[in-house]
C-alpha cells in the first residue's frame, strides 16, 4: 500500500498545470483515463488506498481486487455518467466504487 501511495504521490507531482491548478474534476479525469496515462491509474489507486469504502473493503478481503480493474470500474462509471463530469474526481472514483462493491450488511451471529 505504501508502494501505491508513493507512485500516486509521484505522478501527482507530474500533473499537467491545468490540473495543478485546482481540484481534478471528471472532467479532467476521463480525459487522463481515455489517454490511458498513469496519472489516471495513480490517482484512482491512491483514492482506493485513502478513501476505500466499505462494499470495496469487504470484496478485498474476500479475494484480489486488481489496479487494472479498479481503473476499469472507475471508466465505465465516467462514461456512463457524462453529467456528472464537472464534479471533483474523488468524488466521480468513490461514487464508482460504491456502485461497484455496494456495503453488504453485515449479520452478528
Amino acid at each position: 500500500m505504501t508502494r501505491t501511495l508513493i507512485f500516486a504521490a509521484a505522478l501527482a507531482a507530474l500533473a499537467t498545470p491545468a490540473m495543478a491548478a485546482g481540484s481534478m474534476t471528471g472532467n479532467a479525469l476521463i480525459k487522463e483515463c481515455s489517454r490511458g496515462s498513469d496519472y489516471c491509474y495513480g490517482y484512482v489507486l491512491g483514492v482506493a488506498d485513502s478513501q476505500k469504502p466499505c462494499g470495496l473493503a469487504q470484496a478485498a478481503n474476500k479475494g484480489t481486487i486488481t489496479g487494472r480493474q479498479l481503473r476499469a470500474v472507475v471508466e465505465g462509471y465516467l462514461y456512463r455518467n457524462p453529467q456528472k463530469w464537472h464534479l471533483s474526481g474523488h468524488v466521480l472514483v468513490l461514487e464508482a466504487f460504491v456502485e461497484a462493491w455496494p456495503c453488504l450488511k453485515q449479520v452478528n451471529s
